[in-house]
């Protein structure tokens, strides 16, 4: 797999291994959400490994989410977020080079804003 040219594979194993830390907000999943974007913005061909590390930034929102729920009332945003990642996934699932950029822009958006 091409990882390079996505984005940089240290970067990958880093976020495959690290749990988003509480005291962070989400960074290390906005960061990684960013160079997906990059990546499909210069028409790179990977599908699979981006598929990889959406599926990855899904799951870290989702741990979030769920501790968040624990401790307060979860974010709007937070919520939004997760719903359009969902939607970049079924994008990515399905080539679609553009939907895959809008939702993952409104990503970044909500994250930004929780």
């Amino acid at each position: 797999m091409r990882y390079e040219t996505i984005f940089p594979l240290f970067l990958f194993r880093q976020m495959e291994s690290r749990i988003v830390r509480r005291d962070q907000g989400g960074k290390d999943v906005l960061a990684l959400l960013e160079t997906i974007l990059l990546g499909l913005e210069a028409k790179e061909e990977d599908w699979n490994a981006r598929l990889e590390a959406v599926e990855l930034c899904l799951s870290e929102m989702q741990k979030a989410q769920d501790y968040r729920r624990r401790r307060t009332r979860p974010s709007e945003y937070l919520e939004r977020a997760i719903l359009n990642l969902r939607a970049m996934r079924i994008a990515v699932k399905q080539r679609d080079r553009l939907m895959a950029l809008q939702m993952g822009k409104a990503v970044v958006g909500a994250l930004s804003k929780a």
